[in-house]
């Protein structure tokens, strides 16, 4: 009679697993496909750590003419600057001005502001990389998107009697 039951309740759970043919397979079988489904302790599985999200960027396109990458190396300029600046603003964009010794820094196709070489360099190397003689015209300070320590910071006006 034990043994009865026991194929009844092999029956009964292979029924509540799904396990097609339950009623014709023998006990045996019906034991070996319910183990298989049962999970095996084991060791517990961590959570993986979910990857951090890159910021956003996408392909930086500069425009140097071979010459004047020549010259860049030879005073000490690194690409990466260029890459972590892109990375910080959003520039899709760089176009080198051999005349200025300065970049366009664009992004989505408008100009937004300029970054000299030496502005690279004061920035990384903390010292020029270069002498300039011409210029670009500095932005005014409501349209400049590069934030440099030594750029002339916006003056607010304050409302206060003693001051007019």
């Amino acid at each position: 009679m034990t043994e009865e039951k026991h194929i009844e309740e092999l029956r009964a759970k292979a029924k509540a697993a799904g396990i097609k043919s339950w009623h014709v397979k023998k006990p045996e079988t019906l034991q070996k496909e319910l183990e298989a489904l049962e999970p095996t302790p084991g060791p517990e599985k961590k959570p993986e750590p979910k990857p951090e999200p890159k910021p956003k960027v996408s392909k930086i396109q500069v425009l140097i003419s071979k010459e004047d990458v020549i010259f860049l190396k030879s005073i000490g300029f690194k690409t990466e600057w260029i890459e972590s600046l892109a990375n910080q603003y959003n520039f899709n964009k760089f176009v080198y001005m051999a005349k200025f010794k300065a970049f366009r820094c664009y992004r989505e196709g408008k100009h937004l502001d300029w970054m000299s070489i030496n502005d690279f360099g004061l920035l990384h190397l903390k010292q020029e990389l270069t002498r300039t003689k011409l210029t670009f015209q500095p932005l005014s300070t409501k349209r400049q998107v590069i934030k440099l320590p030594w750029r002339k910071i916006e003056q607010t006006k304050i409302n206060d009697p003693r001051m007019q």
